[in-house]
């Protein structure tokens, strides 16, 4: 098993890219950067394209710009973060 860390940022729906999400969501990857390779990956992903749902852990982290809609209720069904 794995001890990366996995953390995905989720573009939300009406975005088209990284580059429409909020400056925190931005921020918050921007942060992370310096991390990357050093037991995390980090990575953007877009909510519409996202359907990974099965065999996730508590090493899989999602980092959501709003706790509501679809994406958040199927992620809490899981063992992710």
């Amino acid at each position: 098993m794995s001890e990366e860390i996995n953390v995905r940022f989720v573009i939300p729906k009406e975005c088209v890219s990284e580059d429409d999400c909020c400056e925190e969501m931005k921020l918050a990857f921007t942060a992370c950067e310096p991390h990357i390779g050093g037991g995390l990956q980090a990575r953007w992903v877009h909510e519409k394209n996202f359907t990974e749902f099965n065999n996730l852990t508590k090493k899989d982290v999602f980092v959501l710009s709003q706790f509501d809609g679809e994406i958040f209720q199927k992620l809490k069904a899981t063992k992710c973060l």
